[in-house]
């Protein structure tokens, strides 16, 4: 839901996106693994372009998750649409600011168990 809310936000401040419903596909996009079948939580790392090794939710390395993200952003930006890749994108960087101001934190006042 909060990557829907972002994006609605977005697209009241932006005249730059013209496929509506491509941006709001990208933008639901890098979780939609979670619906294979045999999908784990951890395999949300390659959607994400995650980089490292210490799992979905524990990574800390948040400057070269965004240059990851960055890098491999730009090799689609000639295949793929680009309101699709800027949602794509969007969520990520929520993902990563998410995990940056909010998740990282509550890890680490929290029984790790618990989480």
């Amino acid at each position: 839901m909060v990557d829907l809310k972002i994006a609605q936000s977005l697209l009241k401040n932006s005249t730059k996106i013209k496929d509506i419903g491509a941006f709001y596909k990208g933008c639901l996009a890098p979780d939609t693994i979670m619906f294979r079948q045999g999908c784990k939580r951890s395999d949300k790392s390659s959607t994400h372009f995650c980089v490292g090794d210490e799992g979905w939710g524990y990574y800390t390395n948040y400057v070269e998750w965004e240059n990851s993200l960055n890098l491999s952003i730009r090799k689609y930006a000639d295949e793929v649409n680009s309101d699709f890749l800027f949602g794509y994108y969007v969520h990520i960087l929520t993902d990563i600011d998410y995990t940056r101001r909010f998740w990282t934190l509550v890890r680490l006042t929290q029984d790790r168990d618990y989480i």
